[in-house]
């Protein structure tokens, strides 16, 4: 059997089906792929490529790789391997890599998956995931421009192949043509939710303030409905409006989005708070329940980019049991002496610490471990626009201590990135303070 896409399949036809809808899901972030994968992995035994798929996904979602599901779903790929295709087993031992906490492995073995077998989409989205979720730039462009050369305008895969590629473009600051190559990607498939959401990306580097909201607001019928996406594409808005000073509806938003429990959900929402707060504005009493809903979380200590925000809903909320509890289990975060695991154990408690002192104004404390991580804050994952909340948090941290310190840091940032507006807004506000204090004296 082989699968929309050309790729041999094993299981029955119907497996076959459920394979092709929930790789569409996929593609287009819409949907729940994985209950139905679910189903029809516990129905046919010959059927291999389905556990890959949620065992995968449940990893990348920041779930316990010891957990039940993940566990079932390494069961599943290890009885079935001998009866598996070439192509899958090399899935499978992509996986394992994955589940033992190797997540940089896991992203080469699928990209050498799309290397062998060009059309693979799966493989090369998977990759193109795994290389976000451990920061590695350069990789997630060339096995994006991989996936795309197999397909040609009008096949397909050719909007989807584009899709990914618009977004390895926009991470490697590529920000013209991540446009054009998103643009090319809505128009074979105008509601491919991941190519709208790289075009939100490379207008927030830009400041395509107008652009941004624009683009969000005229396709939101349709994107507002993606399971997968939607939520996050929620936060791109609320950035925009934070910016252009509506922040009754961004506020209003990160409301909405607390509702949704995921651990990227409430990361979203914890970012809007903090970075309100970055920009002196009151969140109101929101910071309480939002840590209650992390104290509840099970994705814990299994993703830096998920531990990094729930630290900051942490540290807002003061001392808790909840809190001394987080605290705590940082000591013995999951994957232990794997490469994810050696991540939360090194750069990702440092950062922490960072951020700990920043809430507690331990200005110095915070300023000497942003200094210790500064080179490593790429691997924790997620994209420019999600870490670029620890850069604002630096620059505030420096404003509010050592302004000769943060001028040189603006100015570090302003060499890199001259057209960053709020970059130039910082800048400006210390030039404007110290004319003051000079006028004062």
């Amino acid at each position: 059997m082989v699968d929309q896409f050309g790729k041999e399949v094993s299981g029955t036809a119907e497996s076959v089906a459920v394979w092709d809808a929930a790789v569409l899901d996929l593609m287009g972030m819409r949907g729940d792929p994985m209950t139905p994968l679910d189903q029809q992995s516990a129905a046919d035994e010959s059927f291999v490529l389905g556990a890959v798929f949620t065992g995968a996904y449940r990893i990348l979602g920041a779930g316990i790789p010891t957990g039940p599901e993940i566990r079932q779903d390494l069961d599943r790929v290890g009885q079935r391997r001998e009866s598996a295709t070439k192509q899958e087993r090399s899935h499978i031992a992509a996986f394992e890599s994955l589940a033992a906490g190797e997540f940089s492995q896991a992203a080469k073995q699928w990209d050498q998956i799309v290397n062998d077998y060009p059309r693979d989409l799966v493989a090369a989205r998977i990759a193109h995931d795994v290389y976000l979720h451990v920061g590695d730039i350069n990789d997630r462009l060339e096995s994006a421009e991989r996936a795309k050369q197999p397909w040609s305008p009008g096949e397909a895969g050719y909007g989807w192949a584009m899709g990914i590629y618009s977004f390895g473009l926009e991470e490697a600051g590529r920000f013209d043509e991540a446009e054009v190559a998103g643009r090319i990607a809505l128009e074979e498939n105008p509601t491919d939710c991941w190519a709208l959401h790289s075009l939100a990306h490379a207008y927030e580097h830009l400041d395509a303030q107008e652009e941004a909201i624009e683009l969000l607001r005229s396709n939101q019928h349709w994107w507002s409905e993606s399971d997968l996406l939607g939520g996050h594409v929620w936060w791109h808005l609320a950035l925009r409006l934070i910016e252009s000073g509506d922040l009754d509806e961004a506020l209003a938003i990160a409301d909405d989005l607390a509702e949704g429990q995921t651990a990227f959900r409430l990361a979203d929402v914890t970012s809007l708070l903090w970075r309100l707060e970055l920009d002196g504005q009151d969140v109101g009493g929101r910071w309480e329940p939002l840590t209650q809903l992390w104290s509840e979380s099970n994705n814990l200590h299994t993703s830096a980019f998920i531990d990094m925000h729930a630290a900051m809903a942490f540290a807002t909320a003061g001392p808790t049991p909840e809190a001394d509890h987080f605290w705590n289990e940082l000591e013995s975060p999951h994957f232990r002496g794997s490469e994810n695991g050696l991540l939360l154990e090194g750069t990702v408690r440092d950062l922490i610490g960072a951020i700990r002192s920043y809430r507690s104004e331990n200005y110095a404390e915070c300023e000497r471990a942003f200094q210790s991580v500064e080179h490593d804050l790429q691997a924790i994952g997620g994209s420019r626009a999600q870490r670029e909340i620890l850069t604002r948090t630096r620059v505030i941290n420096l404003m509010n201590s050592d302004e000769k310190a943060a001028n040189q840091y603006l100015d570090e940032l302003l060499a890199k990135d001259p057209t960053r507006v709020w970059i130039q807004r910082a800048k400006q506000s210390l030039i404007e303070a110290e004319h003051s204090l000079t006028e004062g004296n």
